[in-house]
């Protein structure tokens, strides 16, 4: 459960990232306000990073029967 924990506050942190680094920043007043920029650039980000997690997820997934020595169906 805690790995489980870790693993989502990571990828939830990684959207977020995304999510700022594509957006603009300003003040009014004391507050910081930011807003998402034009384009598609972040979504092709949030794909990408996506893949990567699917990618790693079957290699886990992979190991994790290997280990086990569970057969594949």
């Amino acid at each position: 459960m805690f790995l489980y924990l870790c693993v989502w506050q990571q990828h939830h942190r990684e959207m977020l990232e995304i999510q700022l680094v594509h957006s603009r920043s300003s003040r009014e007043g004391n507050c910081p306000t930011f807003t998402p920029t034009p384009g598609v650039d972040a979504l092709h980000q949030y794909a990408e990073k996506t893949v990567d997690e699917l990618h790693n997820l079957g290699r886990v997934k992979h190991n994790l029967l290997v280990k086990c020595n569970v057969k594949y169906l």
